[in-house]
């Protein structure tokens, strides 16, 4: 009986996880073999997940919904229109300011009428810098970079894979 509160004292409390919105705006750069005559465009990626809370600490698990566009150089072509369907993980420090990185993998397509879509695994890798005074809110910079690597032998000429820099400003909710 005398071991009872010791033990209600060492009993794990339940566990807890913030949750966490997010949005990114981004200015898109193609680049490598393939985006020959692209230009940039512009990216909007939504994020939804989960966020362990441990102070100074940032580890979240998260699934992303992304769109970017690539317009063409020459503006005699249909912009490229890619969507991007991944899930990942974010890692960061700091309390006012927060370093991140961020990594994810899935699915993404990337295609146009006048461009042979590719589809396939997409992948992006990244930094964010986020500003963290508010309660629930956090703002900041990002960057990263993306890839949709579709058929090994692309059809009809195409390329195989899109590459592309995305870098810009990031909102989140956290609750």
């Amino acid at each position: 009986v005398t071991l009872l509160p010791l033990l209600l004292l060492l009993a794990p409390a339940a566990a807890h996880a913030d949750k966490v919105l997010g949005a990114e705006l981004s200015v898109v750069q193609p680049f490598g073999s393939g985006t020959s005559g692209l230009d940039s465009g512009t990216g909007l990626d939504a994020r939804a997940g989960y966020e362990l809370p441990i102070p100074f600490l940032l580890v979240a698990v998260e699934a992303v919904f992304g769109v970017a566009t690539m317009n063409p150089a020459d503006q005699t072509n249909d912009s490229l229109l890619g969507y991007r369907a991944m899930a990942g993980a974010r890692l960061g420090w700091g309390w006012l300011f927060s370093p991140q990185f961020f990594a994810h993998v899935g699915y993404g397509r990337m295609g146009s009428a006048d461009h042979v879509p590719v589809r396939g695994v997409a992948l992006d890798l990244g930094g964010a810098l986020d500003f963290n005074a508010l309660p629930y809110l956090r703002a900041g910079i990002h960057a990263a970079w993306n890839r949709i690597q579709g058929n090994v032998q692309a059809p009809q000429g195409g390329p195989s894979a899109y590459n592309w820099l995305t870098w810009g400003v990031q909102a989140s909710l956290v609750w």
